[in-house]
């Protein structure tokens, strides 16, 4: 099913506690965080949808709709829901044409991740709210939000990477390390994912 049809009238909807996607149910769709992203594509705390199905190689945390069938995360540039393009390893220089967007590979760190050209890609407060590539964060706290750079933020009670919450994560003591590391009194991060195994306790720059 992943392939070039329309998906302009396709959507998912949440019935019952239970997640559909053309009237046809969603058994790994966890329906309490599940979001509708457009274009066929839906993401929930653990997987990412296209057309109903789970892609495997996408990050559900840092994935975001680019451009009408084009997305990405914070490794793959996907389009109708297949990868077209890596953005790592991080020392390489390349640009992809996405209908009239060029998403390019920057070579600093793996958190200045391959972005859209004409969006912004820090986070910003504008009429008390928080915008991380100009889409609204509603989880964020504007009063006392900092921009970490290498696409984290945070606030007195929440961490963010590239605008998406960090649900274990730790704001007091939470901070951004080099190439997409991060660490907390509890867990170190890499693009805003825990890396089992790893202790913060001596863990440093990278």
């Amino acid at each position: 099913m992943l392939d070039g049809t329309s998906t302009q009238m396709f959507s998912y909807e949440i019935r019952n506690f239970k997640v559909y996607f053309n009237d046809e149910h969603l058994p790994d769709a966890n329906w309490s965080n599940f979001k509708d992203l457009g274009h066929g594509y839906g993401k929930d705390d653990n997987h990412v949808f296209y057309m109903g199905q789970i892609m495997k190689n996408a990050h559900p945390f840092s994935f975001q709709v680019a451009d009408n069938t084009y997305a990405k995360d914070y490794q793959y540039v996907f389009q109708h829901g297949r990868i077209v393009a890596n953005l790592q390893p991080y020392n390489s220089q390349s640009s992809i044409n996405c209908n009239g967007g060029t998403i390019s590979k920057q070579s600093t760190n793996s958190s200045d991740l391959s972005r859209i050209s004409t969006h912004k890609t820090s986070y910003e407060i504008r009429d008390f709210k928080v915008y991380f590539n100009d889409q609204y964060v509603p989880d964020a706290r504007w009063i006392d939000f900092t921009d970490l750079g290498q696409g984290y933020g945070k606030d007195s009670h929440h961490v963010f990477f590239m605008g998406q919450f960090i649900a274990h994560a730790h704001s007091f003591s939470f901070e951004v390390l080099n190439k997409g590391y991060a660490k907390d009194r509890n867990n170190v991060f890499l693009n805003g994912q825990i890396i089992e195994g790893l202790k913060p306790l001596g863990f440093g720059s990278i």
